[in-house]
């Protein structure tokens, strides 16, 4: 992996909240955006092209290139759709903005459409994000969704609350495809008793509110969650896709909850791979790319999640059986 030179974004007037929550597209308009934890978090795509995300303790944040060209993956572009790189914050007044790296253009970037709409955010809300949705906590502490449809010259961003039950104020929130082409999708949350829940929605408008054994009373309040989408090895051509949750118990272990060829949620277990994760680790994962006409393909299996051990960034991934112990991202900044 190439560690690049950072450059800063020029966002450090702004007020990030922690855990700051940003979202990130390269390679397409129609590419994946991943979300982000903490001050020291990863985003990109299962494309050949990925960030590193650090924030700094005097609040910037520093934007790191790296490469994907390790595991056999193979680089993905959709052509015909401009490059870009789009971050997702919440201002100070908890307005969620957005800045945008264009493919070929200045390093500065320029605010996108995300900005002018002015969606207000609950104060405590975090973001999570799959291409083309954003998840986020209105002011009422409801989870509302942001769709990106840019068919309009006036609107590119349309919002709408969820139906779940009601979240805790400052929950995790992680939203994956559970369906290949991205006809449904899971949205996981936390409820004020504890409660970890998912949330599915399918292209029909059916929407149902699920907790299981494997992680719904096992999560602990605030503990880093993520999680990643793969097609099932022994049925590609199933449109269901495998889920898989990683969050971190009490005793710092860094545990796996899977549905594993099935629609039952199965676990948690943990792997060797995720051994001395720090508490409270930052925790951020890569999965492949699927939306409406495009679904995830099999070479996009191989899978890669982040956490800090000590002052390392490990990388690991999976491979549809394991996991291995990919290394340590080397920051040079």
């Amino acid at each position: 992996m190439v560690a690049c030179r950072p450059r800063p974004l020029p966002l450090a007037p702004h007020h990030f909240p922690v855990p700051v929550r940003v979202v990130s597209l390269r390679c397409s308009l129609r590419m994946r955006r991943i979300s982000l934890r903490e001050w020291f978090s990863i985003h990109g795509l299962l494309a050949g092209r990925a960030s590193l995300i650090l924030r700094k303790p005097e609040r910037t944040l520093r934007l790191l290139p790296l490469s994907l060209s390790r595991g056999g993956m193979r680089v993905k572009c959709f052509q015909g759709f401009e490059n870009r790189t789009s971050v997702i914050y919440l201002d100070d007044g908890n307005y969620l903005n957005e800045w945008i790296f264009s493919g070929g253009g200045s390093d500065v970037g320029q605010p996108g459409p995300l900005t002018r709409q002015k969606y207000l955010a609950h104060p405590s809300s975090s973001l999570a994000a799959y291409w083309p949705r954003i998840i986020y906590q209105g002011t009422s502490g409801e989870i509302r969704e942001i769709n990106y449809n840019c068919s309009s010259k006036t609107q590119c961003y349309y919002d709408k609350a969820l139906s779940t039950t009601q979240a805790r104020n400052g929950t995790q929130l992680l939203v994956l495809p559970a369906k290949s082409d991205l006809t449904s999708t899971a949205v996981f949350y936390q409820e004020q008793d504890g409660r970890f829940l998912e949330y599915r929605e399918d292209g029909t408008g059916i929407t149902t509110v699920l907790q299981n054994p494997a992680f719904s009373n096992l999560i602990p309040l605030d503990a880093p969650v993520a999680g990643f989408s793969t097609i099932r090895p022994t049925d590609a051509q199933n449109p269901n896709l495998n889920l898989y949750l990683l969050w971190q118990d009490s005793n710092n272990v860094i545990q796996l909850s899977y549905t594993d060829d099935t629609n039952v949620w199965k676990g948690p277990n943990t792997d060797p791979a995720f051994a001395g994760a720090n508490n409270n680790t930052a925790l951020s994962c890569l999965s492949g790319t699927t939306f409406p006409g495009f679904p995830q393909q099999r070479t996009t299996v191989l899978a890669r999640c982040y956490f800090q051990t000590g002052m390392a960034l490990r990388e690991v991934t999976f491979n549809g059986n394991m996991w291995n112990i990919t290394g340590v991202v080397p920051l040079n900044f």
